[in-house]
């Protein structure tokens, strides 16, 4: 009687000690990175692009100039950013999903600008003090 009540026991353990199986990927995370990167990359394409720009122009033309130049980033900032977008809201259509995207990278740009025109001007003022 004794061996048939430990027999379930030492399946149980047996079972405990297995290591459970590998989870999938999952597509969350990985788009959430993605995301992040293309974001490094466009703000990294912007204010090197200013930092790079002639001096002597208005600052904000420069960096307007330089937007339109990383226009291949933001768009690929914005692909990113809808793929991630439709994970979590499969049921919305491609264009409200890209408008979120749009809504997503304007709530970032002030800041983008404002890195870059920084940029700009900080490596301008030590020029004007030379002369």
């Amino acid at each position: 009687m004794m061996i048939v009540r430990t027999l379930p026991l030492i399946a149980l353990f047996a079972l405990a000690a297995c290591e459970p199986p590998p989870r999938a990927p999952v597509a969350g995370p990985e788009a959430r990175k993605r995301v992040d990167a293309e974001t490094l990359a466009y703000a990294d394409c912007v204010v090197k692009g200013a930092e790079a720009a002639p001096l002597g122009e208005s600052p904000g033309l420069v960096v307007a100039q330089v937007v339109r130049d990383c226009a291949p980033r933001r768009e690929a900032l914005a692909t990113a950013i809808e793929k991630f977008h439709a994970l979590g809201n499969p049921s919305f259509t491609p264009e409200r999903t890209a408008m979120v995207a749009e809504a997503s990278i304007q709530q970032l740009e002030p800041q983008i600008r404002s890195d870059a025109i920084a940029a700009y001007v900080s490596r301008a003022l030590p020029s004007q003090k030379a002369e």
